[in-house]
């Protein structure tokens, strides 16, 4: 997380949001020459080569499940970070800053947590972090989705989906800001059982190689 380290400054703030789902009338228009069949979005978080490289010059592949056309955040190449304000307002539900001391753990559950992800084949993220500069303007954003256990950032830090990351630590973190995790009411006990459930799982099933080496990975 060194970038997100490096650009943060005195005087930016982070704030966390909850959303509600989105609905047929939140589709933004296709982008001109985007892929027909994609998610209307041409691809927005499919920049994943890095924020310094260029912007491709065709429309890039997006896998299917998880890629949706109801993008808050864009960054698809050098520039700002680009936010929907109107999706922004017109989806969120819940708001909270996040406290000053509560941001480095945030950003080190996600970018540096070996944690193993169990990624389901799907995508529906209700919760977005974004990193305000002292005049308002977004440096970087988190897209997450709990149920799914994935999670996105803008500028993108490495590519394809992300492997790690401790969400549970995320989650209480939302649960202390009040934020909800779900919108079926999701707990935060349930959501700790489901995940220790899941890491205990794992660790049972791993081979002693696999664990030796993700020992040495920490």
């Amino acid at each position: 997380m060194d970038w997100l380290k490096r650009a943060f400054e005195p005087g930016d703030f982070v704030v966390a949001y909850y959303l509600r789902d989105p609905e047929d009338a939140d589709r933004r228009p296709k982008v001109p020459g985007a892929d027909p069949f994609d998610g209307g979005d041409a691809g927005a978080w499919a920049n994943e080569h890095g924020a310094s490289s260029p912007a491709p010059t065709t429309a890039p592949t997006v896998e299917p499940t998880r890629n949706l056309g109801y993008r808050i955040l864009n960054h698809s190449g050098p520039g700002p970070v680009m936010v929907d304000v109107a999706a922004l307002i017109s989806r969120k539900v819940k708001e909270a800053r996040v406290p000053g001391p509560e941001i480095a753990p945030l950003v080190a559950a996600l970018l540096d947590s070996q944690e193993l992800l169990t990624l389901k084949d799907c995508y529906s993220p209700r919760h977005l972090v974004l990193f305000y500069d002292s005049l308002g303007s977004v440096k970087a954003g988190l897209e997450i989705c709990f149920s799914c256990e994935s999670f996105r950032v803008v500028p993108v830090f490495q590519e394809g989906v992300s492997q790690t990351g401790d969400l549970l630590t995320v989650a209480r973190l939302f649960d202390k800001l009040g934020l909800p995790l779900g919108h079926e009411g999701l707990t935060l006990k349930a959501y700790e059982e489901f995940i220790l459930g899941e890491r205990a799982e794992a660790k049972s099933s791993a081979t002693p190689e696999a664990e030796e080496n993700r020992g040495g990975a920490r």
